[in-house]
């Protein structure tokens, strides 16, 4: 099963950060449910961090989605947080996609 939740949190200056999660079976059945969280998410704070961390399977459908999401961002700070789950990974090694630079996630205080 599918899962993605986005929890805001306030980062430097005040900005907006919307920390979102991603588990489960992250494929084209959920693709929908993956493109709605995420393009919210970049809609409604300043920067979007995502973690794979828990995500059980995937396909390319959800590179796909990252990828667009990132651009309908407009230029929006975007880090994958934590390490991606193995299965994320080996999809982007099969695609010949690199994997984006991780940020360390803020520590809270």
């Amino acid at each position: 099963m599918f899962t993605a939740a986005v929890e805001e949190r306030a980062g430097e200056s005040g900005r907006r950060i919307a920390a979102m999660r991603v588990g489960g079976r992250a494929t084209i059945e959920s693709a929908r449910k993956a493109w709605e969280s995420l393009s919210r998410a970049f809609a409604e704070a300043d920067e979007v961090e995502l973690s794979l961390s828990e995500v059980s399977e995937t396909d390319l459908s959800l590179v796909q989605i990252v990828l667009a999401a990132m651009k309908a961002g407009r230029g929006k700070p975007f880090a994958l947080v934590g390490e991606p789950a193995e299965s994320f990974r080996r999809v982007l090694e099969e695609a010949g996609v690199a994997l984006p630079a991780k940020r360390e996630r803020e520590k809270p205080r």
